[in-house]
């Protein structure tokens, strides 16, 4: 399959000005936003020069660049291509901003990377390996303003006050929201300044932004691209805009940037609509956390509770030896009050017949359209017959 490291092969040879920027280009930066830039390039805070991606091309920097992270495999070679092609090797990157507080539930990180023409694409990293970033991605169903949001607007601003040209600003996953965000409520100055957002398949907001002065102003310059069969990005509402890509993989894989389809021309391969299994999960996690209303907060640290986020487990624990982790997750949730068990099982019951719920409704309305349309095709049938 054709993905983003096929674009680099094959379009990689190309400049901006001989192909412009676009969607793939800001897929290729999210990904790279995963990668550990800490003490490699300037920091925010930092009054260093941007540094060229072909200055770091050591096998110690690359080793340094995918440790902890999702794709080692496939970052490891995105590296290597992005270190060669004429499209990207002379690009700069600076203003490096990593966080990770337990006390106040934050995973946040940032990178900027300078466009030979004099802008500046503007990136957020997506939730990490760590629970303590998807804890942050749950609260934002309860909370107006989370604070990796606060972070990403103040870095916004920064990177613009240090900055003359025009802005890109994105990211995958969280970090696409974080891109929403932080447009929507930057200074009026920067918002003008502000070329494309690109939410690539980022968690949603809660319903009344999309109604609001912040999120019309810059609407018009948002792009939510979507995997097929999608769950995160579904997560919490969004707006009708939105493009469907074709992914390699089922539910969850298909979250991976490098599990999106592209066509021989470069350009993801799109769908006009959401797979089955997305709108199910969809309407199934909305109207459960709707029916969790001002309980949501205690569910979401209890879950956390339980698998471990207060003593720092991370997924990659749970990947190295899962036997483990789940008989310690299986402990905590013992040890928990006979009230908080309950208030957790009865939780994750109310999912389930939700999910039942709308596993009737979607079978009923696929036979519904299957009648529908042996009808219409009989009908056919009779008209070509009298003709």
């Amino acid at each position: 399959m054709k993905n983003i490291l096929y674009y680099l092969k094959k379009y990689g040879k190309y400049t901006l000005e001989e192909k412009p920027f676009n969607d793939v280009d800001s897929l290729i930066f999210s990904s790279l936003s995963y990668l550990m830039f800490d003490g490699l390039i300037p920091d925010l805070k930092e009054k260093k020069k941007p540094v060229p991606i072909r200055k770091l091309k050591s096998e110690f920097v690359l080793n340094r660049l995918i440790v902890n992270t999702m794709d080692p495999g496939p970052n490891k070679k995105l590296w290597r291509l992005l270190l060669t092609c004429p499209r990207f090797c002379d690009m700069e990157l600076g203003y490096y901003r990593a966080i990770a507080d337990h006390g106040i539930v934050e995973q946040f990180a940032a990178i900027t990377c300078f466009l030979p023409d004099g802008k500046a694409y503007v990136c957020f990293r997506g939730t990490d390996l760590t629970l303590l970033g998807w804890k942050e991605n749950f609260k934002m169903s309860y909370l107006e303003e989370i604070p990796a949001q606060a972070d990403a607007v103040a870095y916004l601003n920064a990177v613009a006050a240090r900055t003359k040209g025009g802005l890109y600003v994105g990211g995958h996953s969280k970090g696409g929201n974080l891109a929403v965000y932080a447009a929507m409520n930057c200074r009026d100055a920067v918002r003008k300044r502000i070329i494309g957002v690109f939410n690539h398949d980022g968690p949603g907001f809660l319903q009344d932004v999309y109604h609001t002065e912040k999120y019309l102003a810059v609407a018009d310059r948002v792009q939510k691209l979507i995997p097929w069969n999608d769950l995160v990005g579904m997560l919490l509402h969004h707006d009708d805009k939105l493009k469907i890509v074709k992914c390699r993989g089922i539910l969850i894989l298909q979250h991976d940037p490098y599990n999106w389809a592209l066509k021989r021309d470069g350009t993801f391969k799109s769908v006009s609509t959401k797979s089955s299994s997305s709108d199910f999960f969809d309407v199934t996690i909305k109207a459960w956390l709707n029916s969790l209303e001002e309980k949501r907060p205690h569910f979401v640290d209890l879950l956390f509770h339980i698998l471990g986020a207060d003593d720092g487990v991370t997924l990659v624990d749970y990947r190295v030896r899962p036997v483990e982790e789940l008989r310690a997750a299986k402990g905590r949730y013992r040890d928990l009050e006979d009230e908080e068990r309950h208030f957790f099982k009865e939780s994750l019951k109310q999912f389930v017949r939700y999910g039942k719920e709308n596993m009737r409704r979607i079978k009923k309305r696929v036979r519904k359209g299957k009648k529908t349309a042996k009808k219409a095709a009989a009908t056919e049938e009779e008209a070509a017959e009298k003709e």
